[in-house]
């Protein structure tokens, strides 16, 4: 039932003028339902604009979002202060170097290779020379095997009998002068790369068979290493000599510490005047 009074129920709020504003006045006997359909129209009003004004947020966030750099912290143990460090890093600054997951073994082969090309290349005081170039007959292997950088005549141990002796008919007494001279040389390795590789699994007789004998897997895997050469005298940088390197080695396949090098071949790398710029540029970076 619709009242004649614009639904008031209370006559002296009218006669003071103070009638409440919705839904009263737009409540009229002719229309009854105009209070509702206000009322909807409202609603509505208001929910475009409170959907207008999320999607202004989520822009908003989105923005800033992509806007954010990214620079996590890396956490890592200081030995001098004995304690954990924050390591800042900047994503928005462009790597210099790419880098790659590589397995266990294939980090060990690489490893073994740099301390040879090292102990192979460099020329230091005549101790060390004697130490990393002395003829190794009569003499054991340790068991650390290759991982033993300061084992006794290491290239000749870790090498075949024909590598070892190329090097010592035409590079060794070379060297030796080089050391009396004053003249000592060390090794910055580039790059190493590997570009081959196979497996020999020997075969076992019918005895061996039988008596569920195995033999180990040999491996074989070629790499190629890029590295510079620097020739010091008196403290002084005397010249530099950008190498490439292809470098084959072999052993059992589960023990990576019984590693040799079987063959090798170097040359000089035809774009070494641009490589010694970039090289040059990093030292005088890190300094």
């Amino acid at each position: 039932m619709v009242y004649r009074n614009n639904n008031l129920k209370d006559n002296t709020k009218v006669n003071e003028g103070e009638i409440p504003v919705y839904p009263f006045f737009v409540d009229v006997p002719s229309f009854p339902e105009r209070k509702y359909l206000v009322g909807v129209y409202r609603f509505a009003r208001m929910s475009y604009i409170a959907l207008f004004v999320a999607i202004l947020l989520c822009l908003f966030i989105v923005f800033r979002a992509f806007s954010r750099k990214i620079s996590p912290r890396f956490v890592k143990w200081n030995n001098v202060e004995n304690q954990y460090e924050y390591v800042p890093f900047s994503y928005s600054l462009k790597p210099k170097f790419a880098l790659k997951e590589i397995s266990y073994s294939e980090y060990l082969n690489q490893y073994f290779i740099r301390n040879y090309i090292e102990k192979r290349f460099s020329v230091f005081d005549t101790v060390q020379n004697y130490n990393n170039w002395c003829d190794c007959k009569e003499k054991t292997k340790s068991k650390m095997g290759v991982f033993n950088v300061n084992e006794e005549c290491y290239l000749c141990k870790y090498s075949s009998s024909s590598v070892y002796k190329f090097f010592v008919d035409n590079v060794q007494n070379a060297y030796t002068t080089m050391s009396e001279d004053g003249i000592s040389r060390s090794v910055n390795l580039l790059n190493i790369e590997f570009k081959s590789g196979s497996e020999t699994n020997p075969e076992l007789s019918v005895i061996e068979w039988i008596l569920n004998k195995t033999k180990p897997i040999i491996i074989r895997q070629t790499y190629r290493i890029d590295f510079v050469v620097n020739e010091y005298k008196n403290n002084t940088i005397k010249s530099r000599d950008v190498l490439i390197g292809y470098i084959t080695i072999s052993g059992p396949k589960t023990s990576p510490q019984k590693r040799s090098v079987i063959s090798e071949s170097f040359m000089f790398n035809p774009n070494a005047d641009l490589l010694l710029k970039e090289y040059s540029e990093e030292i005088n970076a890190i300094k």
